[in-house]
């Protein structure tokens, strides 16, 4: 399957496994830290979970960020449901 949906498969790793190690715990706060600045405190923990997700997601290029600019105007051309 990782060979047919590559990035299904990225995505999958990123939010259904645990670290083996405390470096990779210790770089997502590290992330959320700077994302969470004190002008952002009140983002839900569903928002800065998806975030930090995106954020990987596009660091690995498993996301391009003309993909996302798209998902968003196509979001706001949308009437609310």
């Amino acid at each position: 399957m990782k060979e047919k949906y590559p990035n299904l498969h990225c995505m999958a790793l990123d939010y259904l496994s645990v670290p083996a190690t405390s470096t990779a715990v210790e770089r997502v706060f590290s992330q959320g830290r700077q994302l969470l600045h004190f002008t952002r405190n009140r983002l839900s923990g569903n928002s800065v979970w998806a975030f930090l997700c995106l954020g990987s997601w596009m660091r690995h290029d498993v996301v391009s960020p003309e993909d996302l600019i798209a998902i968003i105007r196509q979001k706001r051309k949308r009437p609310s449901e």
